[in-house]
């Protein structure tokens, strides 16, 4: 099992755990577990965003795990909350294991509540994202001249919620930002030569028009030095 899980194919998420690039099929994995009398748990923090990204439905990923755990705040546009999901016997232990750690909210409904206004959208939430995200990294690269591209350029394969800005050839991430957050907008350094916009509910189709419009005007400044 450990061989198996060491020298699975991963995409290029930091983490190594995004299901939509994870060449490693769910289903071998869980003939695999079966095989060896173990458990599987999915990581199911962006499971609608996998979902509707591949066209299927969260419990056709969900069925290969004994247990999930899905995210309302991450795309969903939740405030905070997370839900596990498994047996009555896992979920029975799950709750006596964490009063026993000491976790625990008494008055949860109010969390609850804006989780099921997140969850009963979550579909068409999502769906918007990713419409916009893909908005954005088209955007992007039309605004990029022929003689930047290499320099500087959105990634449009395998989007979902998240434009990923690459950066090379004297262009720094670090640039980028402070440009762009000098002009009203917010964005994050990935690492050495990238930069991650993450869209969610919050952001509408005006917002992304106000990025590119800053985009346009980044350009402009280093196209004349």
């Amino acid at each position: 099992m450990k061989a198996a899980m060491a020298n699975a194919i991963l995409g290029d998420d930091v983490y190594g755990e995004d299901q939509t690039i994870n060449d490693l099929e769910a289903r071998a994995v869980r003939d695999l577990a079966i095989r060896h009398n173990l458990k599987v748990h999915i990581d199911g923090a962006r499971i609608f965003n996998a979902a509707v990204a591949l066209g299927v439905k969260v419990s056709d990923i969900a069925q290969y795990g004994d247990s999930v755990m899905m995210c309302f705040s991450k795309g969903l546009g939740a405030p905070v909350g997370s839900i596990l999901v498994g047996s009555k016997l896992f979920i029975e232990n799950a709750r006596r294991r964490r009063k026993a750690l000491g976790g625990g909210w008494r008055q949860a409904g109010v969390l609850a509540a804006a989780a099921h206004v997140a969850l009963d959208g979550a579909e068409a939430t999502v769906k918007v994202d990713h419409e916009n995200a893909q908005k954005l990294a088209s955007g992007i690269n039309a605004l990029t001249p022929d003689s930047l591209k290499n320099a500087i350029h959105a990634t449009e394969s395998g989007i979902t919620n998240m434009v990923m800005l690459v950066c090379s050839d004297g262009i720094s991430p670090s640039q980028v930002q402070m440009f762009f957050q000098s002009n009203g907008v917010l964005m994050m350094v990935f690492d050495a030569t990238r930069i991650r916009i993450v869209l969610n509910w919050g952001v509408k189709e005006g917002d992304i028009d106000k990025v590119l419009s800053v985009y346009s005007k980044f350009i402009d400044s280093i196209s004349k030095h």
